[in-house]
């Protein structure tokens, strides 16, 4: 993942987007894998391309089944106008520097080091760290995975219980 496709560019963010398709994640976990991704290494095009969960095959198919050919045809093409539509305005109103101070808050609040590849530093150039199978073999990380977790579900809930309250005062 340390490889992921982290630049501005067009092409960066339509892998991000392809790669966010074949993710088939529910939308909470794939915020969380592109907020890792992007206080990692992704450029914010790129992390809200990976987000972006309506273009879900899984989707697809539950739209087909209850929803018909027509809304299946109009699910992927309004995920993609929605991931041009972001990267356009993200690109004309946003600087660069603004994710960088981002980035660096959600490494400090994480506790993590800053990585070579969040200041400009290529990838090849960066210090080797073990594989994924030996980083599960300490405690450290089973921690850190836990802490994450309980954080994702803290967030979860609090998105649930305002959604639901929200939609209440909607419908009375």
């Amino acid at each position: 993942m340390v490889r992921f496709p982290g630049g501005r560019d067009l092409r960066a963010t339509g892998k991000a987007t392809m790669l966010g398709a074949a993710s088939s994640a529910c939308t909470f976990g794939a915020v969380s894998i592109a907020q890792t991704l992007f206080k990692k290494v992704a450029s914010a095009e790129s992390a809200f391309a990976l987000a972006s969960t309506n273009i879900v095959f899984e989707l697809g198919i539950l739209i087909y089944v209850l929803m018909g050919w027509q809304f299946l045809a109009a699910e992927p093409l309004s995920g993609f106008v929605l991931v041009a539509i972001m990267y356009l305005l993200v690109r004309a109103t946003l600087p660069v520097g603004v994710f960088e101070i981002a980035r660096r808050r959600l490494q400090e609040q994480e506790g993590e080091p800053v990585l070579p590849q969040a200041v400009g530093v290529p990838v090849t150039e960066a210090p080797a760290r073990p594989g994924w199978r030996e980083q599960l073999k300490g405690k450290d990380i089973w921690y850190r995975i836990a802490v994450r977790y309980f954080k994702t579900l803290r967030r979860i809930y609090k998105s649930v219980v305002f959604g639901f309250l929200i939609a209440g005062f909607i419908v009375a």
